[in-house]
């Protein structure tokens, strides 16, 4: 969810911000159905995950099944983490170090900072990041992301003033 908030204001910037509300919403209100109804499943038996409660509820078979869709929903949904993740990451580095020392994001370059050296960058930070045992570092981490957002705050700020410049005063 903390690498979903730095990502969504820069989606709701790109496709506006009522069809993102809509989205929001309709995805808030089919994962409250879901909880509500895994809750509500699971209070019955010992079970400590939603592939133990199909078993019981509708059968070994079914189970599996949910386990084998289940992997795979979790890859896409870790392919489209990434791809969102260098959505947002490109911009701000290009904001942060300029564009005269970014590619365009059509180049493939690796002699200038590119959305490939992105790609490149977000892999070694997500493979350390998988490789944290110990959890007061991802409690570190977690206190990181406050200021990964307040940075996401003043991009977006900037970008909206691009947009819709304020009016200078006399």
């Amino acid at each position: 969810m903390g690498a979903t908030v730095t990502i969504l204001p820069g989606i709701a910037f790109g496709t506006g911000v009522i069809d993102s509300l809509i989205v929001l919403v309709i995805v808030g209100c089919i994962m409250w159905i879901t909880c509500t109804w895994c809750w509500d499943s699971s209070a019955t038996g010992n079970e400590i995950d939603m592939s133990d409660v199909i078993k019981r509820e509708i059968g070994l078979r079914w189970g599996a099944l949910y386990d084998h869709l289940h992997c795979i929903l979790l890859i896409l949904a870790s392919i489209v983490h990434f791809t969102l993740t260098a959505e947002f990451f490109y911009p701000v580095v290009q904001f942060l170090i300029g564009t005269d020392f970014t590619a365009s994001r059509k180049d493939a370059v690796f002699t200038s900072f590119s959305y490939q050296w992105t790609g490149v960058i977000l892999c070694v930070l997500l493979g350390v990041s998988l490789l944290i045992t110990k959890l007061h570092l991802i409690g570190i981490i977690a206190r990181v992301k406050l200021f990964s957002i307040s940075l996401l705050c003043v991009l977006l700020l900037t970008k909206i003033n691009n947009f819709y410049p304020l009016p200078a005063i006399p």
